[in-house]
């Protein structure tokens, strides 16, 4: 799993954690007897209980503990087995540890005891996209964005996995969804410019990453992508200036030497473009090292 998704995933039970702590809210269907009827417990007792277990497992959780957070949160299962609370945070937490299959039945069973609750909807469909299964995913965040409206982060999932299939205009429906929705959300604009360069509107995609840039200066990955779409649109000037920003703010971003190559050799600045060819080729840079040995160059 990459660093990304990790951080999505974190960030989907911290919002439930945040949620429930700061409103001293039991997620669970509270009753004044547990489900077998052999225990009597008091609805506040019930409360104070399974909140209890579940700030510890949250606890596990957070420090990246996330073996002993499963093992906290059947603890709270076993407290109270409606407690939807338990099942989603218990998901969140197979989904850290790889167990996709666990994960799935835990946020299944959260929507079983809370249908009206887009977090599951949300976690399930990340699951499912990053499963490559972008209908399934589509279908769940569509049915939290029913249930929240007006959470930006939903609409870059749903144009994510629309993405994903190939539903390019669904896409940059949902990206610009997020945008009205919370104007400074970068991750929306560089995503809305990658669709627009890979349907070929580059003036589109220029515009997108130049507000991912004005948002966020320091964005190698910005610079890179407008010079892609500057060099599709013939304006080598200006990609080659953006190539040139990209490694000066990451020296190591081979793809920038190769592309900044291509813009310098379309401008007829041969020489140039072949010290950037080598610097790419000593990168490890597969493309450029089989174009200087066509070239019989070394690097």
């Amino acid at each position: 799993m990459t660093n990304k998704k990790f951080a999505i995933y974190r960030a989907l039970l911290f919002l439930t954690i945040y949620f429930m702590l700061n409103n001293n809210i039991l997620w669970a269907s509270v009753t004044t007897t547990a489900p077998d009827g052999k225990i009597n417990l008091t609805t506040e007792k019930i409360k104070k209980t399974i909140n209890t277990c579940l700030k510890q497992a949250h606890g596990y959780y957070h420090k990246g503990d996330y073996r002993q957070a499963v093992n906290q949160y059947n603890k709270c299962i076993e407290i109270y087995p409606e407690s939807y609370a338990s099942y989603y945070s218990r998901g969140m937490a197979y989904l850290m540890l790889g167990d996709n299959e666990q994960a799935l039945h835990d946020l299944n069973r959260t929507v079983q005891l809370n249908p009206e609750n887009a977090l599951p909807y949300s976690g399930r469909g990340n699951i499912y996209h990053q499963l490559g299964q972008h209908d399934q995913a589509i279908k769940d965040f569509s049915r939290a964005i029913s249930l929240s409206p007006q959470d930006a982060g939903l609409y870059i999932s749903r144009g994510n996995s629309y993405e994903g299939i190939g539903k390019y205009d669904e896409a940059i429906k949902d990206y610009s969804r997020c945008v009205q929705i919370k104007p400074d959300y970068t991750e929306a604009y560089y995503n809305r410019g990658i669709v627009y360069e890979k349907t070929g509107r580059h003036s589109s995609a220029i515009k997108n990453f130049t507000k991912v840039i004005e948002l966020n200066p320091k964005n190698a990955e910005a610079y890179y992508n407008r010079g892609n779409a500057y060099y599709e649109a013939g304006n080598f000037v200006n990609a080659g200036r953006d190539f040139s920003q990209t490694i000066a703010l990451n020296r190591n971003f081979k793809d920038a030497y190769y592309k900044r190559g291509l813009a310098k050799t379309a401008s007829g600045l041969n020489e140039e473009a072949i010290k950037d060819f080598r610097f790419a080729a000593k990168l490890g840079h597969q493309e450029s090292q089989n174009l200087l040995k066509k070239k019989k160059l070394d690097w």
